[in-house]
Parts: structure tokens; sequence; C-alpha cells
């Protein structure tokens, strides 16, 4: 009797500690997502986490959640979050009826993050847990994207069976794919053939495959290539086009000259589509030869070349680029980094209480209610309760900058509370260590009405936070800042690179290189003039570099004027950007010059080099003596700011609706 009754007791055991199989309820989210529901989404995966609670409290990696939270984190173009959970969710450990799905979002936001190798073997994988022809299909499109910069010749043979097929949602890809291909080994005839019938096929593909978006984004491209600049703007109309501007990555991402063969005569035209249904994808037309499209290619991987793709309108443009005469400060070897704050959380197996970070009153209420469950069940210092807790701290703060009354010391509390429960579980010393530098930043806020004091409690926080981060993450967050200022930096922010020199010491190459020419740059700024110039001859540069001199040259005239802008590209609304690498005569006028990027590509070549020819520097010198110099940048950018006004003069008075009886 008494083994009947542990048995018994064991069999309710194990129905009690045993989730509830979690099929159907991803089948739901899977249906959910694919139709792009994403409230349907959140509030199933919602459901699942809690389901999903360790039964004894412990933290550990869960590959389900990690592959559903990465693939509605894809689906929601938050590509960095994507790739981190789907890094950590190996199929073979998930339910065969995700596996095929959770490879290709795995190797999609590996694509978009920039990541060819990785993104290559993930497709690979999909191709071999491929169980329908549509799969391999889209696994052969994938691997076919990440061959096209290295050896675009072996597309044709993986692509035959799919271009020359029956017509599928996916025939337009393997097309559009071989155009490009046909493009960049020189065949521009098959290249045009190719395209006119991928823009036949794009009638059958879905609509978030934005195919009609893709192939007008490539025939603005070869347009480009043959020097056709009315179809080029003809396509970019049809891409929304217009509006475009060079962001910072673009310039910084660029090779140095010489690198892996590439010289200031290569170039490369890209294609950049960026849009809803995780439509980000930056593609090479074509090239001066194909060796140089690799190189450009790696450099440009994983950044947001242009201003206007962080929203989710569709728009395709199309930009040319050439190396430069030396590393950019803001250079990254690899693509930038995730957010490592999350990485800890994913590698601990700690998972929010709700995929979505809305911040309304029934929202928030959802999370606190999973936080006082968690500390009901397993104690209020559960390392479980660290990112519901964290994901409420961040609601709040967007409450309190939205002007909403949030109780005073609740989100310091928080922070004290998440900083314990990193203690605890063993996380590096930097992650509490922020969490409690912003708690003395709020507490300054709610102690002070001084302006002074709130901007010197948030440079601490500012300060504290980049000393801790890793370098590389470190070096992005720099970059974005130093996008924000259009003349010399303040100096907080150039003492802070300086005070982050130590930490650099890990950098090497190209990056180490990028990082000194940045802290000789702040060295100057903050009157350190012979350490810069010690930092510089560190740094490896040629001597006859401008950067190299005794001072930054400074613009002291130009005479560019709203006149200059072509009157048929005001007509159609277009915009765009220039950046040239070029030589200073002795007398600062320009001595040489050559185009290192051109967005859209060639519309505003000429008239940015007509301006161009008014600018003069100051004169350069080096040891208090005049010379000759090389490798200053200057963008021009052409933006419409305002419209003429060619409507006729009212002869009446303007009546409203409202005023008409």
């Amino acid at each position: 009797m008494r083994s009947v009754l542990l048995a018994l007791a064991a069999i309710a055991l194990m129905a009690e500690s045993s989730p509830p199989s979690p099929q159907p309820q991803v089948a739901q989210f899977q249906q959910a997502l694919a139709a792009f529901h994403f409230t349907d989404a959140v509030a199933v995966l919602d459901k699942l986490v809690e389901q999903r609670i360790p039964a004894d409290g412990k933290p550990r990696q869960d590959p389900l959640l990690n592959a559903l939270f990465g693939q509605f984190y894809l689906a929601a173009r938050e590509y960095d979050p994507a790739a981190t959970y789907l890094d950590r969710a190996p199929i073979s450990e998930l339910p065969v009826s995700i596996r095929v799905a959770t490879a290709l979002a795995h190797g999609r936001a590996l694509e978009i993050r920039g990541d060819r190798a990785a993104a290559l073997a993930a497709y690979r994988e999909t191709a071999t847990a491929a169980g329908s022809d549509e799969e391999r299909r889209r696994a052969t499109l994938g691997i076919a994207r990440q061959l096209l910069p290295d050896n675009p010749s072996a597309l044709r043979s993986d692509l035959a069976a799919i271009a020359s097929g029956p017509l599928t949602p996916e025939r337009w890809r393997a097309n559009y794919l071989l155009a490009l291909a046909a493009s960049l080994t020189g065949d521009t005839q098959a290249a045009a053939r190719l395209a006119d019938q991928a823009w036949a096929d794009a009638v059958a593909a879905p609509l978030n495959d934005l195919a009609s978006l893709h192939v007008a984004t490539l025939r603005a491209g070869l347009a480009a290539a043959r020097h056709d600049q009315v179809t080029e703007r003809a396509m970019l109309l049809a891409t929304n086009g217009q509006s475009v501007s060079a962001s910072n990555w673009l310039s910084s991402q660029l090779p140095v000259c010489g690198e892996r063969g590439i010289s200031p005569s290569d170039f490369v035209i890209f294609g950049y589509v960026s849009g809803p249904f995780a439509g980000q994808e930056l593609v090479p037309i074509a090239a001066s030869r194909p060796a140089a499209v690799a190189p450009f290619a790696d450099s440009l991987a994983g950044i947001t070349p242009i201003d206007r793709a962080h929203g989710y309108a569709p728009v395709g443009t199309v930009f040319t680029v050439a190396c430069r005469s030396h590393v950019s400060f803001d250079y990254m070897s690899k693509p930038p980094l995730g957010d490592p704050l999350l990485n800890w959380f994913v590698d601990r197996g700690l998972y929010p209480a709700s995929a979505s970070n809305d911040a309304d009153d029934k929202h928030i209420g959802e999370v606190a209610a999973r936080v006082d469950s968690l500390s009901a069940r397993f104690g209020p210092s559960s390392p479980l309760l660290i990112v519901p807790r964290w994901q409420m701290m961040t609601m709040l703060e967007g409450r309190a900058r939205g002007g909403d009354n949030v109780l005073p010391g609740q989100i310091s509390d928080l922070a004290k509370q998440i900083a314990s429960g990193m203690r605890q579980a063993a996380a590096p010393d930097w992650l509490p260590q922020i969490m409690e530098s912003r708690n003395d930043y709020e507490q300054t806020l709610s102690t002070t009405g001084e302006e002074a004091e709130r901007m010197t409690a948030l440079t601490n926080v500012t300060r504290t936070f980049m000393m801790r981060v890793p370098i590389g993450y470190a070096r992005q967050l720099l970059a974005e800042e130093r996008s924000n200022f259009h003349d010399d930096w303040p100096a907080p922010f150039a003492q802070m690179i300086v005070g982050l020199n130590p930490n650099a010491t890990s950098l090497t190459g190209r990056e180490r290189q990028a990082w000194l020419l940045m802290l000789a740059e702040a060295q100057r700024i903050l009157g350190r003039t012979k350490e810069a110039h010690a930092t510089m001859t560190s740094a490896g540069i040629p001597p006859d570099l401008c950067i190299a001199n005794d001072a930054a040259p400074s613009l002291l005239e130009q005479h560019f004027t709203y006149k200059d802008y072509p009157d048929n590209l005001i007509a159609g609304d277009q915009e765009g950007a220039v950046l040239f690498d070029f030589d200073l005569s002795p007398s600062g006028k320009l001595a040489g010059k050559r185009i290192v990027y051109s967005l859209p590509s060639g519309l505003f070549d000429e008239p940015s080099a007509k301006g161009l020819s008014t600018v003069r520097y100051t004169p350069p010198t080096k040891n208090g003596k005049p010379v000759t110099c090389r490798g200053i940048y200057q963008p021009i950018v052409w933006r419409l700011e305002g419209e003429h006004d060619f409507t006729l003069p009212r002869l009446t008075p303007e009546i409203s609706d409202d005023k008409v009886s």
C-alpha cells in the first residue's frame, strides 16, 4: 500500500512539475507571427514564458524560448536581440515543427548582423533539415546571398533550377541574384535580362518579400553603372529613395586603400533596401572588378548605411563607395556588437516577464504581477526576478521621461534590487555598478533643481557606464555620440576618451590605429599637444597625412549656395550626399580630389565637385613649416529645406467648411 501511495505521489509530483506540451501554443505563435499580428504573438509567448518557469527556481537556458524570442524580435526589426536569442537556440534541441523556421530566422538575423560565415552555416543547416521543396529553395537562396560577394560565378549552377523552373514565390529572388552575379562579372546584357525576369516573377512573391522594391533598387544600380541617370532617378522614385542621406557608419566602415588589394581606383555600387518584414538587405550590384567586391561587402556588413533606414517605411537606394586614405576613428573590424547586458541575461537563462515593453497601465500591471508571483514563489532574492524587475524599471523610466508621475524611490529601489540580484548571480562587476550609478543619478534628480548638478550627475553615470562596458561596445557608443557634434568635441567627451585609454589595450590592427587617432584628437582638444603628437606617431600612419600635421586643418571658406542644387533633382525631391577625399596645398587649397562615397550613385557628383572647388582650409603645417598633405574628408549633403511657392495669390478670403451655412 505504501509503495502504491509513493507511486501516486510521484506521478502527482511529475504532473505538477512538468509544463504542458508547448506544441499548440507554438503553432499559435507561428501563425500569429506569419501574419505579423505582434500583439497575438506576444500574448502566446508571454504565456509560454510563464508556463516554462523552472520549478526549482534555478534559471537555465530554454532553447524553445530562445527560438521564439529570436523569431519575434526578427519580425519586429530588432535584429541584435534576434541574433542574441537565436545564437542560443540549437535546432537539435527544438521541436521538429519549428526547426527549419528557426534555422532560417537565425540565418537571416546573422545575415543582417553582417556575419556572412555564420549565416552561411545557418542556411546550410536549414538545407539539411528542410522537409519541403519550399524550405530547400529558401535555404538555397540564403546560401547564394552569402556566396555572392566572394564568388558570383558560383551562383549560376546553384540557382538555375529555381530560376528556370515553374513560377514559385521564390523564383523572382533566384533571377534577382543571378542578375547581380551577371552584373558583377561584367555581363551587363544578361544582368538586364535577368532583372526584367525578376520583375515579372515578382507578381508571385508574398508581400513580405518586398520583391518589387528589391528589383527596382537593382535596376537603379544597373542604371547607375551605365551612367543612365534618368532611369536611376525613375527607379529611386519607385523605391522611395529620394529623402535619404549617408549615415556616419558609411564613411567610417570603408576599407583603407591597400588593404586586401584594394586600390584608389576601385569602386563598388551597392543597393540597400530597408522596410518592414525584416526587409533589410545590402547587396553589391556593380564593381570596378569582381575581386573588389568582398573587401567592401565585409567592411560594410552589419551597418545601417543610410539615415532614413530605422523606421518601418520601405525604402531602397543605391550608392557608390571607394577606399579611404586612412582609417576612421570609428572603424570596427567586425559587425557592431549586441547589448552586453542582454547577452548576459540570455546566457544565464533569465527571461523577461513579457516580449513587449509597452508602458501602458495594463501592461505595467501585468509585469508587476509577474514580479510579485515570482517573489512569492521563490523569494525576493530569486535570480528569476532580475529581468522582470529590469523591465519594470525601464518602463517606469519611460513613463517618467514622458512626464508621468512615478512614485519617489520606485526606480531606485528596483535598481538596488537588480544590482543585488546580479551580484548573487555572479554577474561581471560592471553590471551591478552600472545599476547603482543609475540609482545615484535618480537621487540627484530628486534632490536638486540645478541644471549644472543634473548634468554633472548624468556625466558621472555615463562615465561609469563607459568605463565598465567592453571596449568594443564603448567604441560603438562613442561613435553614436560623436555623430551629434558638428564642431570640436566638448571637453568632457574628450576627457572620457582619454580616461578610456587603459581599457583599449586589447585593440589590435586597424581598430588599434583608429583608437589612437581618436585619442590623439581628444588630447589636442584638451591642449595636450605633445601627448597628441606622441600618440599619432605610435599609430603608425603615413607622415604625409593631414592628421599627422601640427594641427587638424580647419575650414575657412566655401561658396555653396542653394542655386547650386540641380533643378531637375529639386523637381524630383531628390536628396543625397557625396564624400570627397582630397589633398591640400601649402596654401590650404585643394590639390586633388577623389569621391569616397556617392549617394545616390552619381546624381550629385558634378555639382559637388563644382562647389568643392570654392573650399579653402587653413594652411597645413608640420613643425611650423607649410606642407602639402592628403587625406582630408569633406561630406557634402544635399538636402531640401524649403520649397518655392508658385501658388497664385488668393483673391478671396479662405472660408473653412464650418463657416459655410
